[in-house]
């Protein structure tokens, strides 16, 4: 059963009641009726199962039959640090982030990067991007969407202060992301792990070092060279797989 992401505003007295565009989603586009089981969680991480008994043109009720809290994630956080790449790639890239469970994005320029944002088209680009990350994450019935930052230049990222480790992923780089994860001590459950992955011109050889002067480790991802949207793919999951992620 899809799981959606509701406001908890959207409780009232013990009924689910909803409106606007999840509305006409569930309603025109997943055609639920009366009786219906809904799942929903707000963003306070409280999971609720409702039965669907009223629809009108505008708005849906349904009572709520089971709460419960969503169960906390036992692994650190993912937060990936992603160069700015073309629309339709970038637009792909944070599908799939939120769909693996990444919490935070950072969009950076670098050296080699594109496309350059507009600072007075950002709101409009944070919502399409917000939509994208709550679809996917609704879709992946990840217990949040990640958390997407306004894009900055790759060098005034670095200088943010980092809570856990940082790996930054480069193909000139020869040691592979494995043998250098099997080498540190497990990150702790209430640290993060930051993935920063290019643009598909790669970093120039200063950026790496400065990643590196900032504490980053430099990782390969294998010999072949990889689109962007394709390396954020990868390098999540092979992170997952050293977490233990997929025996759980």
């Amino acid at each position: 059963m899809p799981r959606f992401m509701i406001n908890s505003n959207d409780i009232q007295n013990g009924r689910l009641v909803l409106s606007g565009t999840l509305f006409h989603h569930i309603k025109n586009s997943l055609r639920y009726q009366i009786n219906d089981l809904i799942k929903v969680v707000d963003e306070n991480q409280i999971s609720y199962q409702a039965q669907i008994n009223r629809i009108t043109p505008d708005t849906l009720e349904a009572v709520i039959t089971q709460k419960e809290p969503v169960p906390s994630t036992s692994g650190p956080r993912i937060i990936l640090v992603q160069a700015l790449v073309k629309k339709k790639k970038m637009d792909l890239l944070l599908e799939k982030a939120a769909e693996l469970g990444v919490s935070e994005i950072f969009p950076v320029v670098t050296d080699r990067t594109v496309v350059h944002p507009l600072e007075d088209r950002w709101e409009h680009q944070r919502s399409r991007w917000e939509s994208i990350l709550l679809e996917a994450s609704q879709q992946s019935e990840q217990p949040a969407p990640p958390e997407i930052h306004p894009p900055e230049e790759f060098r005034s990222f670095l200088q943010r202060k980092r809570n856990g480790l940082g790996f930054i992923f480069w193909e000139k780089e020869t040691q592979p992301f494995k043998q250098r994860f099997s080498l540190i001590s497990p990150a702790e459950p209430s640290h993060s792990i930051y993935l920063i992955i290019g643009p598909e011109g790669g970093f120039q050889q200063n950026e790496i070092e400065l990643s590196q002067e900032k504490g980053y480790i430099s990782v390969s991802l294998g010999r072949q060279k990889l689109r962007s949207e394709t390396a954020v793919m990868v390098a999540i999951t092979l992170l997952q797989y050293e977490l233990g992620y997929f025996g759980k």
